[in-house]
C-alpha cells in the first residue's frame, strides 16, 4: 500500500492537470483513533505520516504560488500530556530522554502490535516487546497475565507504556482545547478564528457561496414529494437512524438518513 506522502503527491500530479484548479482533501484519520485508545506510538507515527502528506502538498503550494494549503485537525482528542502523576516532584530536573526513550522502544503502534496476538494469549509478552514494553518488572508482569480476551490486552499495554513514558491522558474522548491551523499561499486564513469560518475561507478562494451551492444541492423534501402527488411520513422505530416513507400509486420508497440510498420494493439504488 503507498503511503498518505506518496498518494498526495500522485492526486496532485493528477488534479493538477486540470486548467480549472482541484480541490484536494487529504486525511490522516489513524492520529484520531490511537488517541482515542492512548496510543501514544499511533498518535507519532502517523501524525509523521500526515506531515509527510503536507510537505508534499507545500512543496507543490511553493512552486504553484497560487495554491492555497491548510492542515487543520477538526479537534482535540485524548488530552494527552508530557508529564503525570510520576512526575509531580522532580519534573524540574526530569531529562527529556525520560519521556522520549521509552517510546524509542516500540517496533509497532498499539493496533499493529496486537493484531500480533494468538487467541489464547500465549505470545503476550512477545507483543508487549514489539510495542516497546520490554524488561517487565513482576509488577508489569502480573497486569499483563491479567488478560483475559486479546480487548484486554490494548488498554494494559497503552497504561504500562504511559507509566514507563511520563505521559498522561485525560480521556479517551475528544477534547476542547483550541487546535492549531497552518496555512500557507493566497488567501490563507491565520490568527484565531472560528472553525467554521476555514469553509468560508476556502469556498471564497474557489469563487462560490456556500449557502447558493447548498440551495442548489438539498431540497426540502416533503414538499419536493408533495408537489409530485407522494405522501410523506417519517419511520421513528429506530430513534437515531429515522426513515423517510414516500408513498405514490402504491409504491413505497425508503430514504435512509445520511445514507445516498434509496430502497423501493426490496431494491437499493
Amino acid at each position: 500500500q503507498p503511503t498518505l506522502s506518496q498518494m498526495t503527491e500522485k492526486a496532485i500530479q493528477t488534479l493538477s492537470k486540470d486548467k480549472d484548479g482541484f480541490f484536494l482533501f487529504v486525511e490522516g484519520s489513524k492520529p484520531d483513533w490511537a488517541a482515542h485508545v492512548n496510543d501514544p506510538i499511533g498518535m507519532i507515527s502517523d501524525v509523521l505520516a500526515f506531515d509527510n502528506a503536507v510537505a508534499e502538498a507545500l512543496e507543490f503550494a511553493k512552486k504553484d504560488s497560487n495554491t492555497m494549503l491548510i492542515a487543520v485537525t477538526d479537534h482535540g482528542n485524548s488530552g494527552i500530556s508530557i508529564g503525570n502523576t510520576n512526575t509531580t516532584k522532580g519534573y524540574n530536573t526530569k531529562p527529556v530522554s525520560a519521556y522520549i526513550d521509552p517510546l524509542k522502544k516500540s517496533k509497532m503502534t498499539l493496533e499493529g502490535a496486537t493484531n500480533k496476538l494468538k487467541s489464547d494469549l500465549s505470545n503476550v509478552e512477545d507483543v508487549a516487546k514489539l510495542y516497546g514494553l520490554d524488561n517487565l518488572t513482576y509488577e508489569e508482569k502480573e497486569r499483563v497475565k491479567a488478560a483475559k480476551k486479546k480487548s484486554d490486552v490494548g488498554p494494559i499495554f497503552t497504561t504500562l507504556l504511559a507509566n514507563r513514558a511520563n505521559i498522561g491522558f485525560t480521556t479517551g474522548g475528544h477534547t476542547g482545547e483550541d487546535v492549531f491551523l497552518y496555512s500557507y499561499g493566497p488567501q490563507k486564513p491565520y490568527g484565531l478564528i472560528q472553525n467554521i469560518d476555514i469553509a468560508k475561507t476556502m469556498a471564497k478562494a474557489m469563487g462560490f457561496n456556500l449557502e447558493e451551492v447548498t440551495n442548489k444541492l438539498f431540497i426540502e423534501s416533503e414538499s419536493a414529494f408533495q408537489q409530485n402527488g407522494a405522501t410523506v411520513t417519517i419511520d421513528k422505530t429506530d430513534v437515531e437512524n429515522p426513515v423517510l416513507i414516500v408513498k405514490r400509486n402504491n409504491v413505497k420508497a425508503q430514504l435512509f438518513v445520511n445514507k445516498n440510498i434509496i430502497r423501493i420494493k426490496n431494491k437499493e439504488y
